[in-house]
């Protein structure tokens, strides 16, 4: 990470090389609107302690880890539902971004009812 909180990455041009960099809002952006796709979760904001983020991901030498925190539909299967979410999340930032993401944790923090046509 830079100063401002933006990942710097290396990339290469006949010859010389170039970095760009990608802010760490980029990087948040692109995490909520992964756990946005999964319907059963939501992410855990409110109520969240002070402080804390819904989503921190650090990234360390071009390998990033993700801890997400999220509420999960009641009545889902939350190892299987976590792993769903794993997979969206680091298959995303992966390809947004040229990451290769070692680990993402989801944290189910609560539960949160399902639609009443499925109650």
């Amino acid at each position: 990470m830079n100063q401002d909180g933006g990942t710097m990455f290396p990339g290469a041009g006949h010859g010389e090389v170039a970095d760009y960099q990608i802010s760490s809002s980029v990087l948040q952006s692109i995490v909520r609107w992964s756990v946005a796709s999964e319907p059963r979760v939501r992410l855990h904001r409110e109520g969240a302690r002070p402080g804390r983020r819904d989503a921190e991901i650090v990234v360390v030498q071009g390998v990033g880890s993700v801890v997400v925190h999220v509420l999960a539909q009641l009545g889902e299967d939350l190892p299987a539902l976590g792993e769903a979410v794993k997979e969206i999340i680091a298959s995303r930032l992966a390809r947004m971004t040229g990451l290769r993401i070692a680990r993402v944790d989801v944290h189910f923090d609560g539960v949160f009812p399902p639609p009443e046509d499925h109650a």
